[in-house]
């Protein structure tokens, strides 16, 4: 499963340890989510998304180093980069409705570079939080 991302994730914890995120954790967000069927949910597909951006800017990112045609991937990486935004203010809003800290979103909105950078840095966590099977 996304194995260019896992790879891109292994290659940034090795070589400059622990990912940090400026914006929010991974465990920050299981946490305001725990207890909330909804929430749990909304996060789930949230992360889903961040990891199919993740996998369209490595895939991008393979295109472009091999002198491909950047114009078809790159409309691909914006409409997922689009669908990931959405995600993430959806779960943000469904956080402050219900009380739940979503401070975090001030960091980040009006701004598609760092939304993109939140989703990249959320799924190298998650990919990185799960046990390694091998081969990947």
């Amino acid at each position: 499963m996304h194995e260019a991302v896992f790879a891109k994730a292994a290659e940034m914890k090795e070589n400059k340890g622990e990912i940090k995120n400026p914006f929010v954790s991974l465990g920050e967000l299981r946490e305001a989510c725990s207890g909330d069927e909804t929430l749990s949910e909304l996060l789930d597909e949230m992360l889903g998304y961040c990891l199919r951006y993740a996998e369209t800017v490595c895939q991008f990112e393979q295109v472009v180093m091999a002198g491909g045609d950047r114009a078809e991937i790159d409309a691909i990486r914006g409409t997922v980069h689009d669908a990931t935004m959405d995600a993430i203010n959806i779960l943000s809003r469904n956080l402050q409705k219900r009380g739940k800290d979503n401070q975090w979103i001030a960091k980040i909105v009006n701004d598609r570079a760092k939304y993109g950078k939140m989703a990249i840095l959320l799924a190298f966590e998650k990919i990185l939080s799960e046990p390694q099977t091998a081969g990947v």
